[in-house]
């Protein structure tokens, strides 16, 4: 190889190491047993039991890691509700009795 063809071999390579994102960067996966909001993952549930371990724990963690806002975690659980068919999905009285249990809701 002479010594040019070396020499853009190396630039290439280093460019393109350059432009490779670096994985910590890379946005999770959501996959069928996921759903994403606000950038955060979370289980994907279709009934009770699974749904109520999900918001008291996973969403009200994101809360307590300051990862989402009371009224931003409260929008996501009526939306939820409302894409599994509970009813009366515009209320939120257990997540609030859980935010008020954990002091982040007066």
């Amino acid at each position: 190889m002479t010594r040019a063809l070396r020499i853009m071999v190396i630039a290439l390579a280093v460019t393109l190491s350059a432009c490779s994102p670096n994985p910590s960067e890379l946005n999770p996966v959501v996959g069928p047993n996921t759903v994403s909001y606000k950038g955060l993952s979370f289980t994907k549930t279709s009934d009770e039991p699974g749904f109520l371990k999900m918001r008291d724990q996973e969403l009200l963690k994101a809360v307590k890691d300051k990862k989402l806002t009371v009224a931003e975690a409260q929008a996501f659980l009526r939306s939820e509700k409302k894409r599994i068919g509970f009813p009366d999905p515009n209320h939120t009285p257990g997540f609030d009795a859980q935010l008020r249990k954990a002091g982040l809701l007066k």
